[in-house]
């Protein structure tokens, strides 16, 4: 009964079966990148995967060198313009 009420009354079968949802990710991941690292991709998928990582990492970039407020952002003591 302390068990049940420390646990905030949730299925302790669920909660040990699935763990932590950040690890279930991150095993998924792992599995999903050895798989694609066996078969070979088509070359449709991969050149849009290739696209979708430049369409990434343009749009990390532009977030972080063009601020809402200039005056006060690390960026603008950092960029050469």
């Amino acid at each position: 009964m302390a068990d049940a009420a420390r646990l905030g009354g949730e299925n302790t079968i669920s909660k040990s079966l699935f763990g932590n949802a950040k690890d279930l990710f991150i095993a998924v991941a792992v599995i999903a990148i050895v798989v694609m690292l066996i078969i070979p991709l088509p070359t449709v998928l991969l050149d849009t995967l290739m696209a979708l990582n430049l369409v990434f990492s343009l749009l990390i970039l532009l977030m972080f060198c063009i601020p809402k407020n200039r005056r006060n952002s690390a960026c603008s003591r950092r960029c050469c313009w």
